[in-house]
């Protein structure tokens, strides 16, 4: 993607190389034309590049002229339609807008056959649907997605065991776990708690650790092994729903504070609800708040998340928050004035968030 994208003539001297193919031959001075790779800027460049691409190209590619500028990520676009007719007609607005900049759309992947049977083999991915018994995945920004049975799975690949594990090895195994819609968060935020337990302790990070954590965490590399076994469906609406409705819930321990958010298709008399995202946060060691505080913290990482999700929707509904703090409840009753600053401040804003 990269190389497809022209830099202006008086930015060519700040992509200079030295080059020279052996030590006896003088070094010669070339200049980059192209977008380089490892330059700090190139992601956005390349970003806004087709950004104005799709500016440019929206009155003769109106609905791939939207996609790109909603669904597209880096080099890595996700979308779809409700029916194949629809999925054809964006893949080719697609190629053929993003083709006039220059850019060749590959790897392309559809959960139906017919789909895939339309697209030149020199533009599909790498997958090859397969009998219903047997299963591939493929990445969709860093997650593992099966176009077979059109769900998300998780592969987490757990190092050797130690027999001491370390502060340095906890922390290594948990951050190999990418999950950015915190599907995976009830079990990654007990590895947080024991990772800050562990700087509690104030361990140098090759030293072993104490007994009871080794414990611990034995337990929980022992959950991260079943991961693979949690699947997350695709589809999150029912097709010609009448109605969608918001639910999200918070709750806090001493621990720690969550969030989650679910969403609610309806038609006639048939219901749906799927997980969307979650969210989690250590509680504070110093200083240590009060749990009515942290379910507070709990409401407000809720508020954050539900705009999160209606922002990425972009579909009317009706949105649904509940805690069952009866004093958080209290708090957000009355006027954000009457209470405190930490107080104050966070009910003031979800009150804006969640009228």
């Amino acid at each position: 993607m990269y190389r497809m994208v022209k830099v202006s003539p008086d930015d060519f001297h700040y992509q200079r190389l030295l080059w020279r193919k052996s030590p006896a031959e003088p070094i010669e001075d070339y200049a980059m034309r192209v977008l380089m790779f490892g330059l700090k800027p190139a992601p956005w460049l390349a970003t806004r590049t087709t950004y104005e691409l799709a500016q440019r190209e929206k009155t003769s590619y109106p609905h791939a002229s939207k996609i790109i500028q909603e669904d597209l990520y880096l080099d890595d676009l996700i979308s779809g339609g409700s029916t194949p007719e629809k999925v054809f007609e964006l893949r080719q607005q697609v190629q053929d807008m993003m083709q006039s900049g220059g850019f060749t759309m590959r790897k392309w992947v559809s959960t139906n056959e017919t789909v895939m049977s339309s697209i030149p083999e020199s533009l599909k991915g790498s997958f090859h649907f397969l009998e219903i018994s047997e299963d591939k995945t493929v990445k969709t920004l860093g997650i593992q997605w099966s176009p077979t049975f059109d769900q998300f799975t998780f592969t987490v690949c757990p190092s050797k065991p130690m027999t001491f594990p370390t502060k340095r090895f906890i922390l290594s195994e948990t951050s190999k776990i990418f999950d950015p819609l915190g599907w995976l968060a009830p079990v990654i935020i007990k590895s947080k708690i024991l990772i800050q337990c562990l700087w509690s302790e104030r361990l140098e990070w090759d030293k072993r650790i104490p007994e009871k954590y080794k414990e611990e965490w034995i337990s929980l590399s022992s959950d991260f092994a079943q991961l693979k076994q949690v699947t997350i469906p695709r589809c999150v609406i029912l097709q010609d729903f009448e109605a969608l409705e918001l639910h999200g819930f918070s709750d806090a321990s001493e621990a720690a504070y969550g969030a989650v958010v679910y969403l609610k298709s309806t038609r006639s008399t048939e219901s749906l609800v799927r997980l969307i995202a979650a969210k989690t946060r250590l509680a504070p060691l110093s200083p240590p708040q009060s749990i009515p505080k942290l379910e507070l913290c709990g409401a407000f990482l809720l508020a954050h998340l539900m705009e999160m999700v209606k922002k990425a929707l972009k579909i009317p509904l009706l949105c649904y928050a509940y805690t069952d703090s009866t004093t958080v409840l209290h708090w957000l009753r009355c006027q954000p004035t009457r209470w405190k600053t930490f107080i104050a401040n966070r009910i003031g804003e979800i009150q804006s968030l969640i009228p």
